[in-house]
């Protein structure tokens, strides 16, 4: 079990930890994080902890995530450091899945994977919600059968693909409230979304990006658990920062990557180069997460 106690200190450690941002840093700025296969452990109607069940994979067409919310307060809205729980799912619907407009080859229904995504105020369907700034990892579903398997396609939408974060439905069951959106339970008029764009309007007015990490829970438990952390750090895509620089310096060097490219930021580029680099030197199916071992590969001091 993740203790919820200190909770967004872990999170903000974690992410230092696989070089992501950390905007929960002054007074009127939030920290997005969603926990994939998760549910809440309640004491006397307290929550305690936060506990794995379910494989992250596995679409399950219901509420089984978590959106974690932390950050601090301005003085003027009482000051202090905060943090808050959602009802969350990660994927679509199983209804999504059959729509028509997913039925051509190669446009399946996308499914987000775990990484770092930037997003922005917005609208979804004409309410207030937050849209994605950049592309974002997902992996398309082609043979609809609500299963994540090696045959299945990466891509990276465009913004404007709707990839966004918003309201669902009351119902326990995920439906048609979305086809790759990240939806919160309860509706645009329930207290979890209330509360949550309260958060994101007026907590954090001032706050231009939202960085929205999407993690395993399991995983997270596992680093959470370990003495030894390095065995645990990653760099996923949305990681920005010296090691990534080098990462692409390295898959320039053995001709996966166009040197012209390195920025320090991991995007849809350097994705698709580590995944040729794990197809040429590994014999397992390419998951373009990098763990720390492939940096000595390439020669990447850690």
């Amino acid at each position: 079990m993740i203790p919820f106690a200190g909770l967004s200190l872990s999170v903000e450690k974690f992410l230092k930890d696989q070089s992501m941002r950390c905007d929960a840093t002054v007074a009127g700025t939030i920290q997005l994080f969603a926990f994939r296969g998760c549910k809440p452990v309640y004491d006397r109607g307290r929550i305690i902890g936060l506990e794995s069940q379910s494989v992250p994979w596995k679409v399950t067409d219901r509420y089984d995530d978590i959106m974690f919310v932390s950050g601090f307060k301005s003085h003027r809205k009482g000051g202090g450091r905060f943090s808050a729980i959602h009802p969350l799912s990660t994927q679509p619907g199983f209804a999504s899945f059959r729509l028509p407009y997913y039925r051509p080859a190669n446009r399946g229904c996308p499914v987000i994977q775990p990484g770092q995504f930037a997003y922005k105020r917005g609208t979804h369907r004409g309410k207030k919600a937050l849209r994605a700034a950049k592309r974002i990892l997902v992996i398309r579903d082609l043979d609809d059968d609500t299963r994540i398997e090696p045959t299945d396609m990466w891509d990276y939408p465009h913004p404007d693909r709707g990839i966004n974060i918003h309201a669902g439905g009351r119902s326990s069951r995920v439906g048609l409230n979305s086809s790759g959106c990240q939806v919160l339970r309860y509706g645009w008029f329930g207290k979890q979304w209330k509360q949550f764009r309260n958060f994101v309007y007026n907590t954090a007015a001032g706050q231009m990006r939202f960085h929205y990490t999407v993690m395993d829970t399991a995983f997270f438990e596992l680093w959470l658990d370990a003495e030894d952390k390095t065995p645990y750090k990653r760099l996923w895509f949305g990681s920005i920062g010296l090691k990534v620089r080098r990462l692409q310096k390295a898959l320039a060097d053995a001709g996966f990557y166009h040197g012209r490219g390195v920025d320090g930021y991991f995007g849809p580029k350097t994705h698709e180069a580590i995944r040729k680099w794990q197809a040429a030197n590994t014999a397992g199916v390419p998951s373009g997460v990098v763990r720390y071992s492939m940096l000595q590969s390439l020669g990447i001091a850690i």
